[in-house]
C-alpha cells in the first residue's frame, strides 16, 4: 500500500511539474511575442525627405531648373515601401545667369526677371529591402523598411516650360521620362533624422518642344541631340536625400 501511496504522490508531483512548465512556456512565448509587437509598434512606417542641393540645380531637368521636392516613402510590408514624389519646378541659378550675362539679351533690355520657367516633377517607385538571414525582430540588429539595403524601380516623368513672360504663346516646353533601376542605403540617426544614398540607371525619353501660338514642333538642336544629358537614352542616377521618419 505504502509503494502505490509513493507511486501516487510521484505522478502528481511530476503532473504539478508539467503543468507549470507549460504555463511558464506559454507565458515566455506570450512575453517574446509583447516585445515583438511593442518593437514593430516603435518602428517608424513613414519618411519624408527631399535634397536641399536639388534647389540649386534639379538632377532631372539639369542646369534649367532648381527643384523643390518632395518625397514620401510608407512602409508596406518587412521588406518592401511605396515611394510617391511631388517636385515643383522654378528656374535654376545657371539659366538666369546665362540670360543675365547674355549680351543680346541686355541690348534688347531684359534679363531673368522677364522670364519664367515653371513646371513639375512625378515619381513613383517601389522598395524591396534586404533582411539579414537569420536575423529576428528580437535581434538587436533587426531593420526592415524602411532601413539598410534595397533596389528600387522607379519611373519618373517631368515637365517645364521656360518663355518670356510678357509672351507666353511663345515658349519652349521640356518633357522628360525615364525608368530606371536603382540600389541604395537608408539608414536612421537618432530616432527620426533619416539619410539615404543611391545609384542606379535605366531608360529616358528627353524632349524638348518650341510651341508658338496652335503650332507645335520638335525642337532641332544638333548640339542638343547629340549631347549626353539630352540625347543619350541612357539614364544615370546618383543621388541623396535627408529627410524625417515617423
Amino acid at each position: 500500500m505504502a509503494s502505490r501511496l509513493t507511486l501516487l504522490l510521484c505522478l502528481v508531483v511530476k503532473v504539478a511539474i508539467s503543468q507549470n512548465h507549460s504555463e511558464y512556456s506559454r507565458s515566455n512565448d506570450s512575453l517574446a511575442f509583447s516585445e515583438f509587437s511593442h518593437k514593430i509598434e516603435k518602428l517608424p512606417k513613414s519618411v519624408l525627405s527631399t535634397n536641399p542641393m536639388s534647389m540649386l540645380l534639379s538632377s532631372e531637368i539639369a542646369f534649367f531648373t532648381s527643384e523643390y521636392r518632395l518625397v514620401g516613402e510608407f512602409v508596406t510590408g518587412q521588406k518592401s515601401s511605396l515611394l510617391l514624389g511631388l517636385s515643383y519646378m522654378g528656374m535654376g541659378p545657371i539659366l538666369a545667369a546665362a540670360i543675365n550675362q547674355d549680351t543680346s539679351m541686355k541690348q534688347g533690355g531684359y534679363n531673368s526677371q522677364n522670364f519664367t520657367m515653371t513646371g513639375f516633377r512625378l515619381q513613383l517607385g517601389y522598395r524591396f529591402y534586404f533582411l539579414k538571414k537569420g536575423i529576428g525582430p528580437n535581434h538587436e540588429s533587426y531593420t526592415p523598411a524602411p532601413f539598410g539595403f534595397y533596389i528600387f524601380p522607379r519611373l519618373s516623368y517631368s515637365k517645364a516650360e521656360f518663355y518670356l513672360t510678357s509672351q507666353k504663346s511663345d515658349r519652349l516646353r521640356i518633357q522628360f521620362y525615364n525608368a530606371s533601376l536603382n540600389t541604395g542605403y537608408q539608414f536612421l540617426v537618432g530616432k527620426h533624422l533619416v539619410f539615404d544614398v543611391f545609384v542606379g540607371a535605366g531608360y529616358k525619353n528627353n524632349q524638348i518642344l518650341e510651341i508658338n501660338g496652335s503650332s507645335t514642333s520638335q525642337m532641332n538642336d544638333p548640339e542638343i541631340e547629340e549631347s549626353f544629358l539630352f540625347g543619350s537614352p541612357l539614364k544615370i542616377n546618383i543621388g541623396s536625400a535627408i529627410g524625417i521618419a515617423f
